[in-house]
């Protein structure tokens, strides 16, 4: 888990998440996926995190993201947060119930 004051994980590969006869088709669809958990911040601090990681995120050409909320406060704010960045097509809630994967726009000319 991320500490606060740390870099957030970035990452090519998504690894084994979930329990193990979930583990299918799903979870081999993210092969480009950055990783932020926001365990540990206020809501206002996690605003500010998430807005910093999905900058950082789009200019590194990351198609993907999971965002841990946590089952709290942030979670209903959530889909607000996503609603207003220029960045991110959309959101899914994962089966734990408290991540998120985000897609990305599709920069026309910047991806490879």
């Amino acid at each position: 888990m991320a500490q606060r004051g740390q870099p957030v994980k970035l990452t090519n590969k998504m690894g084994n998440t979930g329990p193990p006869g979930q583990r299918g088709r799903d979870s081999r669809r993210y092969i480009n996926l950055a990783v932020l958990d926001l365990h540990g911040y206020t809501t206002h601090d996690g605003w500010k995190k998430f807005g910093e990681f999905i900058h950082d995120c789009e200019h590194s050409q990351f198609k993907f993201a999971r965002v841990i909320t946590g089952q709290g406060i942030m979670k209903n704010e959530f889909s607000h947060w996503v609603d207003n960045n220029p960045y991110l097509r959309n959101h899914k809630l994962e089966n734990t119930n408290g991540s998120y994967i985000v897609k990305f726009k599709k920069r026309f000319g910047m991806r490879k």
